[in-house]
């Protein structure tokens, strides 16, 4: 049965941000195009928050906690701020397993995020509502990919 993971990237200059959502689950099959997604939303020059929003994310294996922890690296190499926003109940204790949050803040609320970063709240309830649309206005800066992979049977 194939799995769809959808990632929608939204950049938001005014706040420099890059707000990335994410839906559906991510283990072996879907976490090379997880990856891939992950890391264009951060090829802005203009941005110096990375917003990761796992609260439709019902499951993640070691592998989705590995490509985080490059999302990470990643950031901190170009001097980015990461944070995790949200994640499921499954997704925090993933997190948990490998003290995620001692490296980057993972926030539980949007409220508690703005507060923390200094991002908006309104931009942030905007940039993540948003993403969570079907369809993104072609007027905005933003980019809409669904993956879907194929699960190994057998």
């Amino acid at each position: 049965m194939p799995r769809q993971t959808s990632i929608h990237l939204r950049g938001d200059s005014a706040q420099s941000a890059s707000f990335i959502n994410v839906s559906g689950e991510i283990d072996t099959s879907t976490a090379r195009a997880f990856r891939e997604q992950l890391f264009s939303g951060i090829s802005g020059n203009d941005i110096q928050y990375v917003i990761v929003r796992l609260k439709h994310v019902p499951y993640m294996d070691s592998s989705g906690i590995a490509v985080l922890l490059e999302l990470f690296k990643a950031t901190r190499k170009k001097h980015l701020r990461l944070s995790l926003l949200e994640p499921s109940e499954a997704v925090r204790q993933a997190l948990g397993m490998v003290d995620f949050e001692a490296l980057t803040p993972v926030y539980s609320t949007i409220r508690e995020c703005a507060e923390c970063t200094g991002i908006g709240i309104s931009s942030l309830r905007s940039g993540l509502e948003l993403n969570d649309r079907e369809s993104l206005p072609a007027s905005t800066n933003s980019s809409r990919a669904s993956v879907r992979e194929s699960s190994r049977a057998g």
